[in-house]
């Protein structure tokens, strides 16, 4: 689908409905194992951007994804006009933390707030 990338451009040179999406992924060095996490952050707008900010663990003591569990201190769609049904804001104006685990993807728990 993709022609060229730099690392500060995509070119496309196929689909016109498929849009030119780049995600990073940062990794901290340090561990956490008690204790508070405070961040501060400036999250992008924007169709097609999911901004988020999760605490994955370092190893997975008791499995895979979500048997050693994941937390989202946030996580928000960037789209500025982006509604429910009802017409409810579902897009830059709203966030929410979720906790997950659970014994594998078929048995998946989480827990979250708005």
């Amino acid at each position: 689908i993709w022609g060229k990338c730099t690392n500060w451009d995509c070119h496309r040179s196929g689909w016109n409905d498929v849009h030119p999406i780049m995600s990073a992924l940062l990794r901290s060095n340090g561990h956490i194992k008690y204790g508070k996490v405070e961040v501060v952050a400036q999250l992008p707008k924007g169709d097609w951007l999911w901004p988020a900010i999760w605490m994955m663990p370092v190893d997975n003591a008791y499995g895979g994804w979500p048997r050693s569990g994941e937390i989202d201190i946030m996580e928000a769609c960037g789209n500025q006009h982006l509604t429910f049904h009802d017409g409810s804001s579902a897009g830059v104006d709203l966030d929410h933390a979720t906790i997950h685990y659970g014994p594998g993807r078929e048995g998946h728990k989480s827990h979250g707030q708005t």
